[in-house]
């Protein structure tokens, strides 16, 4: 998962300071991917630490 999270934000900060990124269609596929598979983690972690259902 870390190196999942430093990929997209290393992508969020690309796309926020470089003048010229165009993130292609399978870029943003991947990230989005990442992403869900992050929250489930984070989903499931809470669920069992916390009893919190999301």
């Amino acid at each position: 998962m870390g190196r999942k999270l430093s990929i997209i934000q290393q992508a969020r900060e690309t796309s926020d300071y470089d003048d010229f990124y165009i993130a292609s269609k399978e870029e943003a596929e991947m990230q989005c991917q990442s992403a869900e598979e992050i929250i489930e983690v984070v989903k499931k972690y809470l669920l069992q630490k916390y009893k919190v259902e999301i």
